[in-house]
C-alpha cells in the first residue's frame, strides 16, 4: 500500500505538469511492459481530469494505444529472443520463472484468446503478450485482440475517474491513495463477468460455424 501511495503522488504530480494524454499513453505503455505501475492510478486520474465527453475518448485512445503499444515490446522481445532469455535474465525484468510457468498454463488454456482474456486479469494483463510472442501468434491478430481487451478495460477505469470529477483533485487523489484498489473490485469483477460472457460467446460460435 505505501509503494501503491508513492507511485501515486509521483504519477500524479508529474502527469498535471506535463499533460494528461502523454501520460496515459506513457503509463499505460509501461503497465504493459515489465514495470509494476499498476493501470488503477494511470487512467482514472486522467478520467477525473477529461472533463468532456472528447476528453475521456481521447483518454481511452492514449489508454488503449498505450497498452498495444507495451504489448508489442513485450510480444516481440518473446517473439525474437523467446523463453531462455526470460529464464536467464527474467529476474532482472522482474519476470520469474513462476510467472512464465502461469502465463504458459494461461496460454494453453485459452489460446490466442488469451490476449483479450488476460487484460482483465490482474497480474496477468502485462505479461500476456509474452506467450503470444514465444508462440509468434499472428501480429494482426494479435494486436486486434490486445486492443479490444485494453480498450475495454481502459474504458472502465477512465469512466470510474470521469463519474468522480465533480470531486476536487485533492480529495480524488487522497481516494485514490486510501480507497481506489478496495473500489476497483466490482468493477473488475463485473468487467470479468462479461469478458466470460463475450468469451462463451465467441467459442460457442466458433464451434458452430466448424461444424
Amino acid at each position: 500500500m505505501h509503494l501503491f501511495k508513492t507511485i501515486t503522488i509521483w504519477y500524479l504530480g508529474f502527469a498535471a505538469k506535463m499533460g494528461w494524454p502523454v501520460f496515459v499513453f506513457l503509463g499505460m505503455t509501461l503497465e504493459s511492459t515489465f514495470f509494476p505501475l499498476p493501470s488503477e492510478i494511470v487512467v482514472p486520474p486522467a478520467g477525473h481530469q477529461a472533463g468532456s465527453v472528447l476528453g475521456l475518448l481521447i483518454v481511452i485512445l492514449c489508454g488503449t494505444g498505450g497498452s498495444v503499444a507495451g504489448g508489442l515490446i513485450n510480444y516481440s522481445i518473446a517473439c525474437y529472443l523467446g523463453r531462455p532469455f526470460f529464464e536467464k535474465y527474467g529476474k532482472y525484468l522482474l519476470v520469474s520463472n513462476k510467472s512464465l510457468d502461469k502465463m504458459d498454463a494461461f496460454w494453453l488454456r485459452y489460446g490466442e484468446a488469451s490476449t483479450f482474456i488476460g487484460r482483465f486479469v490482474p497480474g496477468v494483463r502485462h505479461l500476456i503478450s509474452l506467450p503470444a510472442g514465444m508462440a509468434r501468434m499472428n501480429l494482426t491478430k494479435f494486436i486486434g485482440l490486445t486492443a479490444l481487451g485494453s480498450g475495454m478495460w481502459v474504458t472502465v477505469l477512465a469512466l470510474i475517474g470521469w463519474s468522480m470529477r465533480s470531486v476536487s483533485m485533492d480529495k480524488f487523489e487522497a481516494w485514490c491513495n486510501t480507497q481506489l484498489k478496495e473500489q476497483m473490485m466490482p468493477w473488475t469483477l463485473g468487467t470479468i463477468a462479461v469478458m466470460v460472457a463475450v468469451y462463451v460467446v465467441w467459442t460457442l460460435w466458433r464451434r458452430r460455424a466448424a461444424a
